[in-house]
């Protein structure tokens, strides 16, 4: 059964990559907090390698909270990819 979509818990995953750099990380997980705190559904943040939390953890995170349905973004800023 699906459930309709009143019934929808939705969580976002927003995922970075992932760096050493501690307060690069830090700005990544204020993102979304930030996110969060203004919009509907619920955003997390979470990354591909080099931080915590995982992609994993952070969906495993959602549905144990609730949520039905689990959208994972990625966020990668355009202006670092390279050819």
């Amino acid at each position: 059964m699906v459930a309709s979509p009143d019934d929808q818990t939705v969580t976002v995953v927003l995922v970075a990559h992932g760096s050493r750099a501690s307060s690069a990380n830090q700005a990544h997980l204020d993102l979304a907090a930030a996110l969060d705190a203004r919009i509907e559904p619920t955003v997390l943040g979470a990354f591909m390698e080099l931080a915590e939390p995982s992609i994993g953890d952070a969906i495993g995170r959602a549905v144990d909270a609730g949520a039905t349905v689990v959208a994972v973004l990625i966020a990668i800023p355009l202006g670092t990819i390279s050819a």
